[in-house]
């Protein structure tokens, strides 16, 4: 048995038994080095904490000796206040210090009320005997807590190093399909399918603020349907895009939300769109296949959303930048048109002036010609 409470449970008793005593009693020095616990009082459960120093325990625990008394009311160390709240009366106590194998103090056994008269030497020897192998079972158990304990951290540690690895996995496979994407309803269509693959649901919905535009898929078809709506419409969507903060809703009835689809809201879970500390939209999993809604969903529901948001963000750029390179060929071609044009209007305007300071009728001829031949040009 190497449950600490337990094996020293089974060896007080064993101990009780031995000494010939009605009780007895077992203290562990804390890891403060500064208190003393009792982890097992025959006849109470109610727990005891001493200050190395007090009480007859205390004094033991200090100053590593052992503490044989015959009449404990007439020791001043001794506090009389346990039998005053149990009832028990306390006669003689024999109290020994627990000692390991590198000679460190690590408890206290204390043994009370020898049934036949008071406790001998020969009872000092038998219960130092006894002590040697509480020490033992006591070591080999805090050892075994102690693997255990590495053992839990380790095999924690490597749950949440696989989940991390598996969302790392999820991330990269959807990253590799929306660069295949280049529409926004196809990005849409992926980040949704992904989520009510990923966290089993009936429908996924994606609501993007400034467009003022929810999208869901059509299972069916297979498509994405979208529509144009109010934020007031879709209170829930509006509000996790508002404030940040996601929301999940498991109960099956007297679920007020709607997200203007005709599917019957049992379940939600919705988590905000951002980026770069803005949030822009939101996405909400509804009805979940089976179970509940989980902390685990919404962290995968949110990791799924921080690539929704990248993607979106990327093909807004795009677009951006698309609609710039448009303006700047449009930008050239009339700079080119107006300069085509500023030409002959400053060769006509300068032919006309020619044409007015001109006095023989020949010459006057020859500059009415070049101005006509500029208007062809412009024409």
């Amino acid at each position: 048995v190497l449950d600490l409470n337990t094996l020293l449970s089974k060896m007080l008793t064993e101990v009780t038994q031995i000494m010939s005593a009605e009780r007895s009693s077992l203290f562990l020095i804390e890891e403060d080095e500064i208190h003393l616990s009792s982890k097992i009082t025959q006849g109470t459960n109610k727990p005891i904490l001493l200050t190395i120093g007090q009480g007859i325990a205390g004094s033991v625990a200090q100053n590593g000796q052992t503490i044989n008394i015959p009449d404990a009311y007439q020791d001043p160390r001794f506090n009389p206040s346990f039998d005053h709240d149990t009832g028990f009366v306390t006669r003689s106590i024999l109290c020994m210090p627990i000692i390991n194998v590198h000679g460190t103090k690590i408890g206290v056994v204390q043994v009370l009320n020898r049934k036949n008269g008071i406790f001998t030497e020969e009872d000092e020897a038998l219960l130092e005997s006894l002590n040697s192998q509480i020490s033992i079972a006591i070591e080999n158990a805090k050892l075994y807590s102690s693997v255990v304990v590495k053992n839990t951290e380790l095999i924690e540690t490597q749950s949440q190093l696989q989940r991390r690895v598996a969302e790392l996995d999820l991330l990269y496979s959807i990253e590799t399909e929306l660069r295949q994407n280049e529409a926004l309803s196809d990005i849409i269509k992926t980040i949704i399918q992904k989520g009510i693959e990923i966290i089993p649901s009936e429908l996924g919905i994606i609501f993007l603020q400034q467009d003022k535009m929810i999208f869901s898929l059509d299972q069916e078809s297979d498509t994405i349907v979208q529509q144009n709506i109010e934020p007031s419409q879709i209170e829930l969507l509006s509000r996790v895009s508002n404030t940040g903060l996601s929301e999940m809703y498991n109960r099956e009835s007297n679920n007020t939300e709607t997200f203007q689809v005709s599917t019957k809201i049992r379940q939600y879970l919705c988590v905000p769109i951002k980026q770069q500390d803005k949030f822009f939209g939101s996405f909400a999993v509804v009805n979940r296949v089976s179970g509940y809604f989980s902390e685990d969903d919404q962290r995968m529901l949110t990791l799924i959303a921080g690539q929704a948001s990248r993607a979106i963000a990327h093909y807004q750029y795009e677009l951006e930048k698309e609609k710039e390179e448009r303006l700047n060929v449009i930008g050239q071609a009339l700079s080119g048109v107006i300069h085509d044009f500023k030409t002959p209007m400053t060769i006509i305007t300068g032919y006309i002036e020619l044409l007015k300071m001109a006095e023989d009728e020949n010459e006057r001829n020859e500059q009415a010609d070049q101005v006509l031949y500029q208007i062809e040009v412009i024409n």
